[in-house]
Order: structure tokens, then C-alpha cells, then sequence
């Protein structure tokens, strides 16, 4: 009860964007559930998905339940590695026809 209450007061403090992102992050993860078979499938897409939401969302480590949270984290590196191995790669050609 005393949890219940406590919740309730910090949630009436948080902004409205954080409740919002919140109720897409629990969407997100009720549709995976729901789509997939006894073994859960997580989608490239979905990967993106929290590695994307993980910098917006405050308290994502709190609010994930289908993976661990050591694994977005995994995901968002992967993801970050390959963005800057793109951009490494862009500049390089720019300099390459530059001359």
C-alpha cells in the first residue's frame, strides 16, 4: 500500500513526456510479446527501437521486462559502432573525390 502511494505521488511529478514515453516503451514491449511465438523474437527493428528510446526515456532500466538491460545497452554500442563506422567512411570518400 505505502509503494502504491509513493508511486503515485512521483508519478504525478514526472512530465508528461516521460509518462508518454513510458506507455510507448510498455507498448512496444506488450507488442513483441504478443506477436511472437513461446520463444521471443526481437526484431532488428526493435533493437533500434530501444537504443533509440533508451537516451529519451529516463528511467528505461526500470520499465524493461522482455530483455535485460545489459543487452539494450549491448545494442545501442553495436548500433553506434556501425554509425560511426558510416560516417568514418563518408568523410573518407568526400575527401577521396575532393581531390
Amino acid at each position: 500500500m505505502l509503494k502504491s502511494l509513493l508511486l503515485f505521488f512521483r508519478k504525478s511529478f514526472t512530465t508528461n513526456l516521460q509518462l508518454k514515453l513510458e506507455i510507448i516503451f510498455l507498448t512496444k514491449q506488450l507488442e513483441i510479446y504478443q506477436r511472437t511465438d513461446p520463444k521471443l523474437k526481437i526484431h532488428r527493428t526493435d533493437r533500434m527501437f530501444f537504443s533509440l528510446i533508451m537516451d529519451l526515456f529516463s528511467n528505461w532500466k526500470e520499465r524493461l521486462f522482455i530483455v535485460k538491460p545489459e543487452t539494450v545497452i549491448k545494442w545501442h554500442r553495436t548500433a553506434f559502432r556501425i554509425f560511426w563506422r558510416w560516417k568514418s567512411q563518408l568523410e573518407e570518400d568526400q575527401k577521396l573525390a575532393g581531390k
